[in-house]
């Protein structure tokens, strides 16, 4: 089964997740910038229009970023096909917030993690498939 992205979303706005945003909007595609508040997300999009070297192939890409805040848009992650979590590396975070992410992903969605540290298979256990 092949799955075609048309949506994503990143959650964490830090150095990581506003970098890997900025890369899915140089790729073309729509993405939702998350974090603990909109202003957090907006700082992050923010950040990226002032690095050097530029992370964006054109200034207008940042266009392609939305933010939002965990609290009140989360939700929209139904119309994501991919889901990259970015968050601090504290595995307690993590897991809390991949259970959150279970309640309102769209069925088939992928859901990743940018951890450099933690085992993945300890952040996944009981977290769904679909």
């Amino acid at each position: 089964m092949q799955m075609i992205l048309q949506k994503t979303a990143v959650l964490g706005a830090g150095t990581m997740g506003a970098q890997i945003a900025g890369h899915l909007a140089n790729a073309g595609y729509p993405v939702l910038l998350l974090d603990i508040t909109k202003e957090a997300a907006e700082r992050g999009v923010g950040a990226l229009d002032k690095a050097s070297p530029a992370p964006l192939f054109t200034p207008d890409r940042i266009r392609q970023i939305q933010t939002g805040s965990f609290d009140d848009d989360l939700s929209q992650l139904r119309q994501s096909d991919w889901t990259i979590e970015a968050v601090v590396e504290d595995a307690e975070i993590k897991r809390a917030l991949l259970a959150r992410i279970d309640g309102v992903r769209k069925p088939g969605s992928l859901i990743t993690t940018n951890t450099s540290g933690l085992n993945v298979s300890s952040l996944a256990t009981g977290r769904s498939e679909n």
